[in-house]
């Protein structure tokens, strides 16, 4: 049924769902002690198309009418580090849902003040106000019956959410036998007071007869997180900057950025962290201060080929290809170290002149560099090929092999030309 919803919209290009926690496993349940079953996916649009119109899109096809629908963008660390504000769900936090719905709805007031076009304004999720229902038991009419609360609770919970007594094998794999009420018993305020419970006394005896059953209208769910709850304002776009004003004064933060920054922010200091000790290390081992800079200069050499390489592979700057600029720190060093070696080797003999020794030293290291560049790189070309976005990995490959790629060759270019002019200075 969502497929052929989304199928109807005509311009997405690629739409894969599954059922369950796990995608290779379509018999997977997650959630089993609340009955909750997940349905994900992943859908690629045209390049043309904004992630705000196309969510909009799926919004209104799929129209689900319980439960709560997710949207993952990829994360782009690079719009968190220049400061890219993208729209998207901001949110409001407070000590009770009741001071959290009523600062969102303020800020809504707010922002209608500012632009009254409907696509402006954002959305409160949820926005419509939700019906509990709250048992009250008859403690002496159950102890009149024989009959224990854990056994009401449980009777309950399995009618609305079903139990499993039993597990069957299905090609070669265990799966969850629910048994639960029929959907058209269980709908209703009516057909929960018509539940049948057992008792020891007599043979089955009706929900009302021992519980009486109050239906209130509460607040919609709000999210929480560390321990306060959230009111969360979806934009359809980018706020302008009168709304961010809004936002930002009543205290409002956006939600798909605020993780990012913390991401951001540790892989600075990891990356600080990383050229201090490679320079540390480098500096005890050929005791000097100026070479390892100069062996490092390979390091800014693979950001041409980074960027190269993300941007033929449709890739972004995330999490994972941050990750592989910190494992190319040391395998674009070891080239220049190579190279390095070599020359002080062919300097150090009898009679050698030194543009002669650097002529010998690139010669000879040059079959051994690019074999093993173009050993790594080919190793990882299979996780760099994911034609459907499905590999967390291909951000991390496709960074090795365009940085590789990239100051293996630059390296063997400049690297020369500085070892013979800062000689005198190493």
């Amino acid at each position: 049924e969502v497929v052929s919803r989304l199928s109807a919209l005509g311009y997405l290009e690629d739409i894969q769902l599954w059922a369950g926690g796990e995608g290779s496993d379509a018999y997977y349940l997650a959630a089993t002690d609340e009955g909750t079953d997940i349905l994900q996916g992943s859908i690629a649009y045209p390049a043309e198309r904004t992630i705000s119109s196309v969510q909009a899109d799926l919004e209104s096809a799929i129209q689900p009418y319980s439960g709560l629908l997710k949207f993952l963008p990829p994360e782009n660390i690079l719009e968190n580090l220049m400061g890219i504000q993208r729209g998207g769900d901001w949110a409001i936090a407070g000590d009770d849902p009741e001071t959290v719905r009523a600062a969102s709805l303020e800020i809504v007031t707010q922002l209608s003040e500012i632009s009254d076009a409907p696509e402006s304004l954002p959305a409160l999720i949820p926005s419509e106000p939700r019906t509990i229902l709250k048992v009250f038991p008859d403690r002496q009419a159950l102890s009149a019956l024989d009959i224990e609360l854990p056994l009401l609770t449980g009777q309950i919970s399995q009618a609305l959410y079903g139990s499993v007594p039993t597990r069957a094998l299905v090609e070669g794999r265990e799966i969850d036998v629910r048994l639960r009420a029929r959907e058209e018993d269980r709908g209703r305020r009516e057909h929960l007071l018509e539940l049948e419970l057992p008792s020891s006394s007599s043979s089955h005896i009706r929900l009302d007869s021992v519980a009486r059953l109050e239906q209130e209208e509460a607040l919609p769910f709000l999210f929480r997180a560390q321990r306060k709850d959230l009111g969360i304002l979806r934009f359809q776009g980018n706020p302008s900057d009168e709304q961010l004003a809004v936002l930002r004064k009543a205290g409002a933060y956006p939600v798909h950025t605020s993780s990012l920054k913390n991401q951001a922010a540790e892989i600075l200091m990891l990356f600080s962290l990383a050229l201090l000790l490679l320079y540390l290390s480098l500096g005890v081992q050929f005791e000097s201060f100026l070479l390892p800079l100069l062996l490092m200069i390979s390091i800014p050499l693979s950001i041409s080929g980074i960027s190269a390489a993300l941007f033929i592979n449709h890739v972004s700057i995330n999490l994972n290809s941050s990750l592989g600029l910190l494992v190319l720190m040391g395998l674009t060093v070891n080239n220049g170290i190579l190279l390095y070696e070599e020359y002080t080797h062919r300097l150090n003999m009898p009679g050698s002149s030194r543009a002669g020794a650097l002529y010998r030293a690139v010669s000879d290291r040059l079959r051994p560099i690019i074999m093993t560049s173009f050993t790594t790189i080919f190793a990882l070309l299979p996780l760099a090929i994911d034609p459907h976005g499905t590999s967390s990995q291909c951000s991390l490959a496709t960074t090795v092999i365009g940085g590789l790629s990239a100051s293996t060759f630059l390296s063997l270019i400049l690297l020369p030309h500085i070892f013979l002019a800062g000689k005198r200075r190493i």
